[in-house]
């Protein structure tokens, strides 16, 4: 995600707790898969656990960008952005 891109998400959580939360689960999700992916090795429950957190990553993802869209849409704004919000 670039720096305009942040900086317009973190100004629309500001007023959706939605958002906020959804914001914080995804940090969540990439410090889980950073810390799982430290290892040179994985179990296959490891495996399988970095299989779930990215899919719980990218529902995260795409739910914040409706959400995202939706505020836009409320402003008027027909500008779709967060495209590149990673997944």
């Amino acid at each position: 995600m670039n720096t305009s891109d942040k900086i317009e998400l973190l100004r629309l959580a500001k007023s959706n707790t939605r958002l906020q939360r959804l914001i914080k689960k995804h940090e969540g999700y990439k410090e889980q898969l950073r810390l799982i992916r430290k290892q040179k090795v994985f179990t296959a429950k490891e495996e399988q656990t970095v299989r779930e957190l990215k899919l719980q990553k990218l529902r995260n993802k795409d739910e914040m960008i409706r959400i995202v869209r939706s505020m836009k849409s409320v402003e008027g704004s027909v500008e779709s952005s967060f495209s590149a919000i990673p997944a």
